[in-house]
């Protein structure tokens, strides 16, 4: 509820899809939708039971189809003691007992139908319109433009991800989605990343595996805090620490943590396919916030909610950054401090290893196998392709997992057979078609050679899941062929191809490093972090979008708001003033979802200078590497009339803009 004044009246929200309680639970991105049974056109007679309210009580036709709580709002209590006595108001959004993963929630929306939109991401130099292309890190796509004014360019199409309304996960072209609650639709991929202590260093020819033996630095619920480092026009450069603000709409940071099982786990954004000019890294995560006395990062912004404590690094300890369901698309970087003085990989023992998580020492369930430990640069090695870790001048380590690099260890067919194709009474891995097939409905000699219990199945079970669903499809076979399949991997080595499952092959790829002997955890973020944190570049994600299904197949849901000039800042050369851009258009808006808050914009009206992306600003490859990127003057040109706000200058030689 917002802004209430009677106790006695709330808004009640009822979606078909909702997380409601705060429960600790890990929100994995592998949670996915398609073929959503939602009225996209309302029938004349249902019409009145079919309508969605917002958080200001507006009413809008179609059913609402997800609810999530939403920290941003204000809440209603009733008293269950005394049913006519006045509710309580929570005052604000730190007395929730919401706790930062119950404000991670996660649903893939695969076909565009639960959220209205797809994403559609523009890489390259132009090409002819309507033809089939590759980018040249290799995703598929068609060449297509949003606006008639830019030329064609190859366009990838993404599931959109339906996330919590976290200013953690804000990024340019998202929206409120679409006749839901306390949420956002993404064009984005997400993936999970998790941060544990190590019992060892890793050294290759060795194995290791996660511990947390040290459960005064390393408790069992650890918190870890982690910034988003590309900022948005109305985000602070330096925020201070996570719970300096409390927990608000602008606050670009919160805390890694799960249940306990001493893994700290956040949902992180992906680089978009083709990204390249952006400077700066995507997330620093702070190695100086832990301590049972005095923490650095204090957690007081989350008070009821499951406990956790911030975990505190140490010296010549071993940490290790892994992905948890990533695709084989996914890459992201990560920015730590390792300590004054530290100039080299070496000097941390930093090397790329894969993480197990079904395999473990023999212990705790949690305590899971590191293996096949490489050295960076290591071209005779399986990491041989990965971009190369660097510490710079003010001690801090930038290592980006890419998992384009071994993109071929998420195919299907290299899995052993034991991890692939579950439930193996209904579904097998069948080489001829690389993909996993229904038992029910292959040939009797595929069907005794490769399936289980197939004797504990009567004639008319069969006979009740074959019915063919709203798709014509057989239950079993879309069962099998799709969602045991993207759960064992992908079909092919093709980057970007869908999968679900957990891990590649031999494990998930992560980074291990050893602070060292002289490292001291003291740093506040706007001591390290915050110099090193820089503006989404203009030109790099600009024209990336939301796109709403076409021939009118949703129309409930309304055109989504484009990413505008105005959503941008500019990081200028060192010692000078951080740039907003403010846009004038010519002609007059036309409003396009306003009924979820947004401003009115104009469409299709981009006059030159006023954000357009000059052709082949997102020239595709392998996307941003640790090196640090050259410097450039902020440009705002044309219609555009910038805003300027002083900010502290970035580190010497390193400066974003348009």
């Amino acid at each position: 509820m917002n802004n209430v004044a009677d106790r006695h009246k709330m808004l009640v929200m009822d979606a078909a899809v909702g997380w409601k309680q705060p429960n600790g639970f890990y929100y994995p991105p592998a949670f996915a939708y398609r073929h959503s049974a939602f009225f996209k056109k309302i029938p004349p007679a249902l019409q009145s039971l079919n309508n969605c309210v917002d958080k200001a009580g507006v009413l809008s036709p179609g059913s609402c189809r997800h609810n999530v709580v939403d920290r941003t709002s204000k809440y209603i209590a009733g008293n269950m003691s005394v049913l006519s006595g006045e509710a309580t108001i929570f005052p604000d959004q730190n007395t929730l007992d919401i706790g930062p993963i119950d404000f991670q929630t996660f649903i893939a929306d695969l076909d565009a139908s639960l959220t209205g939109a797809s994403g559609v991401i523009p890489v390259g130099p132009e090409c002819a319109c309507g033809a089939s292309c590759t980018t040249p890190d290799g995703h598929k796509g068609t060449c297509g433009r949003r606006d008639t004014n830019q030329p064609c360019r190859c366009e990838v199409t993404l599931p959109t991800t339906s996330l919590s309304r976290n200013a953690f996960f804000d990024a340019p072209g998202q929206n409120d989605e679409c006749l839901s609650f306390g949420l956002q639709t993404s064009p984005y991929q997400f993936v999970t990343s998790v941060m544990a202590q190590l019992r060892n260093p890793a050294v290759p020819g060795t194995t290791t595996f996660c511990t947390n033996d040290d459960r005064t630095d390393w408790p069992d619920r650890p918190g870890v805090a982690i910034y988003r480092q590309w900022r948005l026009a109305h985000e602070q450069s330096r925020p201070g620490q996570v719970c300096s603000g409390g927990v608000s709409s602008t606050q670009r940071s919160t805390f890694m943590v799960g249940p306990n099982v001493y893994h700290a786990p956040s949902l992180t954004q992906s680089f978009p396919p083709g990204l390249s000019g952006q400077p700066g890294q995507l997330y620093y995560i702070d190695t100086s916030g832990g301590g049972v006395i005095n923490p650095l990062q204090p957690t007081t912004c989350y008070p009821g909610s499951i406990g956790f404590d911030a975990a505190r690094f140490g010296k010549s300890k071993t940490y290790v950054i892994y992905h948890l369901f990533a695709r084989n698309d996914a890459a992201i970087s990560y920015q730590f401090y390792v300590g004054d003085g530290v100039r080299s990989v070496a000097d941390v023992q930093g090397n790329f290893v894969r993480l197990n998580p079904h395999l473990t020492n023999g212990g705790d369930s949690s305590n899971s196998l590191v293996t096949d430990i490489c050295r960076p640069g290591d071209t005779n090695s399986w990491c041989g392709a990965l971009p190369t870790p660097q510490i710079d001048d003010q001690g801090i380590l930038t290592v980006t997992l890419d998992q384009r690099a071994i993109a071929p260890d998420f195919n299907v067919k290299t899995r052993e057979a034991y991890e692939r194709c579950m439930p193996r009474d209904l579904c097998f891995y069948d080489a001829d078609t690389n993909r996993c097939e229904a038992c029910a409905t292959t040939t009797s000699e595929k069907r005794s050679a490769n399936c289980i219990r197939q004797d504990a199945f009567l004639p008319a079970d069969i006979a009740s899941m074959s019915t063919p669903d709203g798709t014509g499809k057989n239950p079993l076979d879309v069962v099998c062929q799709d969602w045991a399949t993207y759960a064992s991997g992908t079909t092919s080595d093709t980057v970007g191809d869908l999968s679900l499952v957990d891990c590649p092959k031999t494990g998930c790829l992560g980074f291990a490093f050893t602070l060292p002997e002289s490292f001291v955890g003291n740093k506040l973020y706007n001591d390290r972090g915050a110099d090193a944190s820089r503006c989404f570049r203009r030109s790099d994600w600009i024209d990336d979008s939301l796109v709403v299904r076409p021939d009118d197949a949703d129309p409930l849901c309304p055109a989504p708001r484009p990413a505008m000039p105005s959503d941008f800042c500019e990081d200028g050369p060192p010692g000078t003033a951080t740039v907003t851009a403010t846009p004038t258009f010519a002609g007059t808006p036309t409003a396009t979802n306003t009924r979820f808050g947004f401003p009115a914009t104009a469409t299709n009206t981009r006059p030159g200078g006023s954000g357009a992306r000059p052709n082949n600003a997102r020239a595709g490859g392998t996307g941003p590497t640790p090196a640090a990127p050259e410097g450039a003057t902020a440009k705002p040109t044309g219609q555009v009339a910038p805003t300027p706000t002083v900010t502290p200058a970035p580190p010497s030689g390193v400066a974003g803009g348009a």
